[in-house]
């Protein structure tokens, strides 16, 4: 039987890290910037020492292949490559480390959104191997329920994330924050069998994940576009290949995640940079109240619709 390590104790040392020094500095540059900075070098560095000093953190032997896949913003080739090496539970966690590495460190909506459907596969496996005869099912199911709790505090980073960096849009829009919520319908859906001290402290650590992160996060025009019928997909198998225009798909995580040989080029404009920060900051105060509503929203859905 195995195990995974440190799950349960993940977000409560990260409270107890990132209060100090992280926090102080991600203050002092708290919009969305492609600027290099001291300030920024240093919140990434702390950002990744808060993940590469959990005991037992490993990351995937493969990892420069993901590194290259991602920076390419190579979906096909990433997910070629999980499908090649991540096999068990252990590649799991390890290829989890590594997208849990990956967004701490600023990653964008799309890895945000990888990361949870990882913990959501990694608790589906921890609960599949509870129902085996020899197998320790108080210790698994124990497991996978804090996996779960996991997914769901970053899945409500990843809409707090696309709320406030939506907001740097010359037209702001709701359309990639609704795409995303009903795409993460499995891991918000936790939310019904949390006590409401588990929902608070989720909610607290998906707020200060999006505050302290906010430095490190890229600008995203995708998070601009008002729907997929505003969408071009530009054809990147040949050179110059044209432009052709999408049709509407019902798949709302299209409107987020890039298919494989295609690139989203969304029609989309930011707000002057000066404006950025002040755009951004009514939202992120708004952030605990919008996200306790949202879950209470779902908590009661979720008991509507029945048993997970």
């Amino acid at each position: 039987m195995f195990l995974l390590s440190s799950i349960p104790d993940m977000y409560r040392k990260f409270f107890m890290l990132l209060i100090g020094a992280p926090l102080a500095v991600a203050a002092q540059v708290p919009a969305p910037s492609t600027d290099a900075s001291p300030e920024r070098d240093a919140l990434r560095r702390a950002m990744a020492k808060l993940v590469t000093d959990e005991p037992g953190f490993t990351m995937p032997a493969y990892r420069e292949e993901l590194d290259s896949a991602y920076s390419r913003r190579d979906s096909a080739g990433y997910a070629a490559l999980v499908a090649r090496h991540v096999t068990t539970l252990q590649a799991q966690q390890a290829q989890a480390n590594w997208e849990r590495y990956t967004v701490y460190a600023g990653g964008g909506a799309w890895i945000r959104y990888v990361y949870v459907e990882r913990l959501g596969s990694m608790a589906a496996v921890l609960e599949r191997s509870a129902q085996q005869p020899s197998a320790d099912a108080k210790a698994l199911l124990g497991q996978a329920r804090e996996v779960r709790k996991l997914a769901f505090a970053h899945a409500l980073y990843a809409l707090a994330a696309v709320k406030v960096d939506g907001r740097i849009c010359l037209e702001p829009v709701d359309a990639p924050y609704e795409a995303l919520k009903a795409n993460l319908g499995r891991a918000l859906d936790v939310a019904a069998v949390l006590s409401e001290p588990e929902r608070e402290g989720l909610i607290e650590y998906a707020v200060t994940l999006e505050k302290s992160l906010a430095p490190l996060r890229e600008p995203d025009k995708r998070l601009c576009m008002r729907g997929r019928q505003t969408l071009t997909l530009r054809d990147e198998s040949g050179p110059g290949a044209p432009a052709r225009t999408a049709p509407p798909a019902p798949d709302p995580a299209r409107d987020l995640i890039e298919a494989p040989r295609f690139t989203l080029d969304p029609m989309g404009a930011f707000k002057p940079r000066e404006q950025w920060t002040t755009a951004t900051a009514p939202t992120r105060q708004t952030l605990p109240r919008l996200l306790t509503d949202e879950v209470r929203t779902l908590a009661a859905a979720s008991r509507e619709q029945g048993p997970l």
